[in-house]
């Protein structure tokens, strides 16, 4: 099994970059909540590609690491691609249990805190999180 995630902007951190597109914290939370307007998202999915995807709003890099973590962990359902709106959803969701993949793709209960520890650990290897959640210097 596979899922492709594809956000069109990512924001989060202090650095700005054209590969993979992606703003500062800031100006990406202002993005967002504008671009996530109901009135701009409506014209958006009425436009025609490149002028459509323009006006599509960022996702934090945050957003997009749970979202890799929850794919991972199988908690993306049918959706083999993610973009936008989807990747918020599949970010979301968190298991009705504390459940675990093994590495055959079996499922595994274990207590909730060592299902959050682990969950927290993808995450940290994927942004170079700290402990806490914060980001350390990379």
């Amino acid at each position: 099994d596979y899922c492709i995630i594809q956000p069109t902007f990512i924001y989060g951190g202090e650095d700005f970059g054209i590969n993979p597109p992606r703003v500062e914290s800031s100006v990406g939370q202002a993005a967002e909540e504008f671009l996530g307007l109901y009135p701009l998202q409506a014209v958006a999915e009425a436009l025609p590609g490149i002028l459509g995807v323009a006006l599509s709003p960022p996702v934090s890099r945050e957003r997009v690491a749970s979202a890799a973590v929850n794919a991972a962990l199988g908690l993306n359902g049918d959706m083999v691609t993610l973009e936008g709106p989807d990747i918020v959803a599949v970010a979301s969701r968190r298991p009705s249990k504390s459940m675990l993949m093994k590495g055959d793709g079996s499922a595994v209960f274990d207590s909730d805190e060592a299902a959050w520890e682990k969950r927290q650990d993808l995450k940290r290897r994927l942004f170079a999180l700290g402990p806490e959640g914060q980001e350390e210097a990379v």
